[in-house]
């Protein structure tokens, strides 16, 4: 609870009188534990996790299952939501050492939702070792909420005495909320049975569903922790971690307040002999003090010794330097001279090595969701459910069963949603640097580039590039060929196929899908460089047309008029023929 109320819930009640009274009676106030977690919070929650599911090489149809499982889990985190929920697990992680997610399903729709650390428990002795075998999480419902869940027990809940929740400040209300147990004990498998597994909700003394076997090895939550225990299985978090000097600091606040309340103001120093009329001080403008001999003097005396505020900014600087956050994040500032995006990009990667076990746990907290979500959705499948979501990406949306993705064998792996940097400036120059080494060609750095404001022209200009990427995907996907045709890209629209020929090829893609991007180079390649024309013939020389016809007919009669000269010349052989 006290790690709760330093981080700022002041409505929560808590017994530790001990630290209490520097914790919130200063009149300044300055929260070093909520900047710490707030400024850590929002530095990993820039990053949003990708599961990505890779198999052994192996078979081409068991690849394009990895690749479908990829887009069905991204359309069951957006469904789900589970980015939006991970930041409160993240956010308890941090406050209180551990956060918690929980996974399970209700009519036929996946629940994703952050577990409220106060209310999971787990024996101690048991997870000496970090691994325990049961747990137990105690909820408080509403009555109204129950029944809806559990319809054939509404008079049992309704007969039930609502209670009040222990850590909050009691509001005089009445209350309808009643405890709810929910216990699992991890099971094992022997001989394709599980045993030893158990799953139980209990209200009271009464089991609202029959108890069943749990038939699984892990419990339905994803953890994330900050600084491990030496022993058990739970975290430290940094409202522990900052405690004293949380403690410290709000002692020096206190101490400097009183200081400036009883010091900080003008101050008169006057000699009983003067005889001054002590009426004559007074707010009037201009006003006149009569004295005799000495005249009053004023001081304004230095309220808090600088020492005083030496030593707070020192306790501040050493909260700051204990969990690994420096003054400059946590109040949103660059150093003096790093302005490029490459200087600024190295200077977050030096600053995020300190808490590179924390980004890694968060990475690992969406990988252990993605795991709990595939057996949710193998339990609903055998429950007859049929489980579908809807992948988007920038080819549209395609609706994609789980069925249709079942791996056997499968590494789960996770990646940023970009590796580029976050701010326009900074992408921009990123990919400036990649153009300028030749690593991209202009078609791909647009594409990189895809601010909103230009989205449009990018998108006519990136057109050729991306129907060729379609053509292949196509031919890939539907078995169907596409010939190409003479208003497309076909000069590079060749080298790129060529390099999806060259890298499928490797995969071990099957040959009647190869043979289509052959055909496509084949065809495409007569369009570029389309086969000679054979030599013409004589006739094909001969000149065609009415012209042609004109001139015929003129030889003709020219051919008449010499066959008859040479009869009539025949018939009178001694005229002469002129």
């Amino acid at each position: 609870m006290r790690c709760f109320y330093m981080y700022g819930h002041s409505s929560i009640k808590t017994s530790e009188d001990t630290y209490m009274g520097y914790l919130g009676d200063s009149g300044i106030k300055l929260n070093i534990i909520q900047s710490a977690v707030d400024t850590l919070t929002s530095k990993l929650i820039k990053n949003s996790p990708r599961p990505m599911f890779l198999t052994d090489k192996g078979e081409w149809a068991n690849r394009k299952k990895a690749e479908k499982r990829n887009e069905f889990m991204l359309g069951a985190f957006h469904a789900a939501k589970v980015y939006q929920q991970t930041p409160q697990a993240l956010l308890q992680a941090l406050v209180y050492g551990d956060g918690f997610v929980k996974v399970y399903s209700h009519n036929g729709k996946l629940v994703v939702e952050p577990a409220l650390t106060l209310e999971l428990f787990v024996d101690e002795n048991e997870a000496l070792y970090g691994k325990p075998r049961r747990m137990w999480q105690v909820r408080l419902v509403d009555k109204n909420t129950l029944k809806a869940f559990y319809p054939g027990k509404a008079a049992e809940i309704e007969e039930m005495k609502g209670v009040q929740a222990p850590f909050y400040m009691n509001t005089g209300s009445e209350h309808h909320l009643v405890p709810v147990v929910e216990y699992w004990k991890l099971g094992r498998k022997e001989k394709d049975k599980w045993v030893g597994g158990e799953h139980r909700i209990i209200v009271g003394d009464k089991d609202l569903v029959k108890p069943e076997v749990w038939e699984r090895e892990t419990f339905p939550f994803a953890q994330i922790g900050f600084i491990r225990n030496l022993v058990g299985s739970y975290h430290k978090g940094i409202a522990e971690t900052l405690m004293m000097h949380q403690v410290e600091i709000n002692k020096t606040l206190k101490r400097i307040s009183d200081c400036l309340r009883l010091v900080a103001s003008p101050k008169v120093l006057y000699d009983y002999q003067s005889k001054i009329v002590k009426s004559h001080f007074n707010n009037d403008i201009g006003s006149m003090i009569g004295y005799l001999g000495t005249p009053p003097q004023f001081i304004n005396p230095s309220a808090v010794s600088p020492e005083l505020f030496k030593h707070l900014a020192d306790m501040i600087q050493l909260a700051y330097n204990e969990v690994g956050v420096s003054t400059m994040s946590a109040t949103s500032q660059k150093p003096a001279g790093l302005n490029s995006g490459k200087a600024l990009r190295e200077y977050n990667d030096l600053e995020t090595e300190r808490f590179a076990s924390l980004a890694k746990g968060w990475e690992q907290l969406h990988m252990d969701i993605a795991e709990l979500i595939l057996l949710e959705c193998e339990d609903m499948e055998r429950a007859g459910i049929k489980v579908e979501y809807l992948s988007h990406d920038s080819k549209g949306c395609e609706k994609i069963s789980f069925k249709d993705v079942a791996l056997d064998a499968y590494h789960i792996q996770v990646y940023p949603t970009s590796m580029l940097p976050k701010t326009p400036a900074g992408r921009l120059e990123y990919v400036q640097e990649m153009l300028g080494a030749g690593l991209l060609s202009p078609e791909e750095g647009l594409s990189l580039l895809d601010f909103p404001d230009t989205q449009k022209v990018t998108m006519f200009k990136n057109s050729k590039f991306n129907d060729i990427l379609a053509t292949i995907d196509h031919m890939l996907d539907k078995d169907e060929f596409i010939p190409p045709e003479p208003y497309q890209d076909l000069q590079n629209g060749i080298t790129y196929m060529q390099s999806a020929y060259l890298y499928y090829k490797r995969e071990g893609c099957p040959q009647e899908k190869i043979d289509l991007l052959l055909r496509w180079i084949n065809d495409a390649m007569v369009l570029v460089n389309p086969p000679e024309e054979p030599a013409d013939t004589v006739s094909d020389l001969a000149p065609q047309g009415p012209e042609v016809e004109q001139m015929q007919t003129a030889e003709d009669i020219a051919a008449l008029d010499e066959q008859a000269m040479m009869d009539e010349q025949m018939l009178n052989p001694d005229q002469t023929v002129i």
